[in-house]
């Protein structure tokens, strides 16, 4: 639903131009199944790496290109 407000208030003319498409998506009973479906949703954080899991590859060299330093 939040992309749907965030439409709106990008162009509230198209939210004029579509009023029975919006009004449906923005019936109560849509706006309670949103509702479930958003405190149903399991936030995962993606962040959390494991460092046992982790490679790491350290490359210290000066490479010359020609006559520039890269």
């Amino acid at each position: 639903m939040r992309h749907l407000v965030k439409e709106i208030a990008a162009d509230v003319n198209q939210f004029w131009m579509n009023l029975p498409e919006y009004k449906d998506l923005f019936s109560p009973d849509n706006i309670k199944i949103a509702d479930k479906l958003q405190k149903s949703m399991k936030k995962v954080d993606i962040r959390k790496a494991d460092f046992s899991k982790t490679k790491i590859k350290v490359v210290a060299a000066n490479i010359i290109v020609g006559q520039t330093l890269v």
